[in-house]
């Protein structure tokens, strides 16, 4: 899409107009037709869940999981910014044993891995954050429940194996949140991490353009 605007340009001849999405489609890397496609019973990477995922699920549950604010510029640019990350090669070196243990607020953890806290599991669950909490503990991760969960605190901290996080938004309402936090310490949460990501509520592009009813969260952070 690029090439051909820029070849329009020179030859003197207008461009023809595209919109964003159609332009960034058309800019992303395609597999050769020989490749064996993606199903349900290939599954070998995350990448593989990802393009799965829009047949799965509902329009408005793929747009609210996969966008981001706006027109989703900030999301292009985290995936580019991983992209960029390599691995140290050491060659020569004993792999017998490989060791992922690390020690973090004094408990020794299996590996570095946590889930971010994220609204609405159940958007691709039944059983919502419940169901995240079993996968996190079943791969020994750790799990930062998110103010917005679908299901309490307390539910899912009844369905971990494995030690929980909260991730309280600084609420208008003062006394709500200091009362959530009480009740994840009650339920046995470990820590609590204090999101800093969303003085407001981002314009949800993407779910507008999905024609069905915007998510609207109840509470809104300050």
């Amino acid at each position: 899409a690029l090439a051909a605007a820029i070849a329009g340009a020179r030859a003197g001849q207008p461009a023809a107009a595209q919109d964003r999405d159609t332009f960034i489609a058309g800019a992303s890397i395609r597999l050769p037709a020989a490749y064996a496609p993606v199903r349900t019973g290939n599954i070998v990477s995350i990448r593989d869940y990802e393009q799965l995922a829009p047949s799965k699920m509902s329009v408005t549950s793929w747009e609210y999981i996969a966008g981001g604010a706006g027109d989703g510029q900030t999301v292009y640019w985290n995936a580019a910014a991983y992209q960029r990350i390599q691995l140290r090669q050491k060659t020569l070196v004993d792999v017998l044993k490989i060791e992922t243990r690390i020690q973090l607020l004094g408990r020794e953890r299996p590996h570095p891995i946590l889930l971010s806290p994220a609204a609405s599991h159940h958007f691709v669950h039944p059983d919502g954050e419940r169901a995240t909490a079993q996968g996190a503990g079943a791969a020994g991760a750790t799990m930062i429940v998110s103010t917005f969960a679908h299901e309490s605190i307390e539910n899912v901290a009844k369905a971990a194996s494995k030690p929980l996080w909260y991730a309280p938004y600084l609420l208008r309402d003062r006394a709500k949140c200091s009362d959530n936090i009480r009740r994840a310490e009650a339920a046995g949460y470990e820590a609590i991490c204090i999101p800093v990501d969303t003085a407001v509520v981002g314009a949800r592009d993407r779910e507008m353009r999905s024609r069905q009813k915007p998510i609207r969260f109840q509470k809104y952070p300050v």
